[in-house]
């Protein structure tokens, strides 16, 4: 999901323009109150959003037990098959924990650490509004808020048993929530998908995947906000799901350097409604306008990056590890702009928008603003 593109000197900038090193810097560093790593952030509205971090205080791990609740037996069967999962879950504590998430209601200006019932990293975030939503721990499974984060319930478990007598730790490091009742939960590495419909309570598996292959997971999953569709890449194929992730289909795409487009190509993938999306492919950046069936190159010249998004139908950004930290590139205009910033932007682990600007979070606390002109 991840290309790199070094740039050694202002030489290399001549057909970017050359960033001067006294100049005011666009991404701005904002202070979060704290040097754990951050790693992954997303926003409700112009105004709320979340950080998840990673704990800085030492774990220490109790025994493994069954979890209470619905799922406390197997899934499909009553007793264990390929098609079954059994969930048990691992408890951990800390001497001194350290708030693993972060809250903001003025748009970024601002953050306050949450008092969680988790302290174990936070992983993935997903809310419905700025009281429902979701957050996936490392070590601790799925939990879920229905008070804006005041309080948590656990509703997913961080061991699962699955058929053929494996075990796998942490099987769900991802999920994506639809409405407060309705979401999936995967793992990038794993072939296990599970769905609920009721908020957690019950789970079953998602058939399309292979729930005993452990290396062919999902990855590049965007699903459209407001919208039961989503893009996918699996074993080398470009998915699509209507449905909210409960049945996909493969979608035949062409790139003008390889007719027989391999999704596993993909560095990282966006798309802003059903038809207008860019990826980041093989190091260069192609847009699409009919779903991802057919992708062009959006210059005569490579730009590239680490994450993409696309704002509107025609500006594109680009993060990169390195300077410069952020690109932007009018599709209309065919102009490229590099910005520099306040502070090392080569740790960066996420981005999002805000409003009318980009906030990225990554390593020692660093949240870096941009505000779109």
């Amino acid at each position: 999901m991840r290309a790199s593109l070094i740039f050694g000197s202002c030489i290399c900038f001549i057909i970017y323009g050359c960033i001067d090193p006294e100049s005011p810097k666009d991404w701005k560093r904002v202070d979060i109150s704290t040097n754990a790593n951050l790693n992954v952030i997303t926003f409700i509205d112009d105004n709320v959003g979340f950080i998840g971090a990673t704990q800085k205080s030492p774990l220490s791990e109790a025994t493994y037990s069954f979890i209470d609740g619905s799922y406390f037996d197997y899934v499909n069967e009553v007793h264990i098959n390929s098609d079954s999962i059994k969930y048990f879950h691992v408890e951990f504590s800390a001497q001194h924990p350290e708030p693993v998430l972060f809250k903001t209601t003025d748009g970024g200006q601002t953050w306050l650490g949450i008092s969680t019932s988790f302290i174990s990293d936070v992983v993935d975030i997903s809310f419905i509004d700025e009281r429902s939503g979701y957050v996936m721990t490392s070590k601790e499974g799925l939990y879920k808020t229905v008070d804006g984060g005041m309080t948590w319930k656990r509703v997913l478990s961080n061991v699962a048993f699955l058929g053929n007598q494996r075990i796998v730790n942490n099987p769900f490091q991802k999920i994506h929530f639809f409405t407060a009742l309705e979401g999936i939960a995967f793992h990038e590495d794993k072939g296990v998908v599970v769905k609920t419909l009721d908020g957690g309570k019950n789970w079953f598996i998602v058939p399309y995947f292979d729930i005993q292959c452990e290396s062919c997971g999902l990855e590049n999953v965007l699903f459209l906000n407001g919208s039961k569709t989503g893009f996918a890449v699996y074993r080398s194929k470009f998915l699509k799901t209507l449905d909210a992730g409960e049945t996909w289909e493969e979608i035949a795409f062409t790139t003008p350097y390889d007719e027989n487009g391999l999704a596993s190509y993909m560095n990282d993938l966006t798309f802003r409604d059903l038809e207008n999306g860019a990826m980041l492919f093989q190091g260069r950046a192609f847009q699409t306008t009919d779903g991802g069936r057919t992708w062009q190159d959006v210059a005569d010249r490579p730009i590239t990056g680490d994450k993409i998004l696309l704002k509107e139908e025609d500006q594109l950004y680009l993060q990169y590890h390195g300077n410069p930290s952020l690109q932007h590139f009018d599709l209309s205009t065919r102009e490229l702009n590099s910005f520099s910033s306040e502070g090392d932007a080569s740790t960066i682990t996420d981005w999002c928008f805000a409003g009318n600007r980009i906030l990225a979070v990554g390593g020692g606390g660093i949240l870096l603003k941009f505000d779109i002109r």
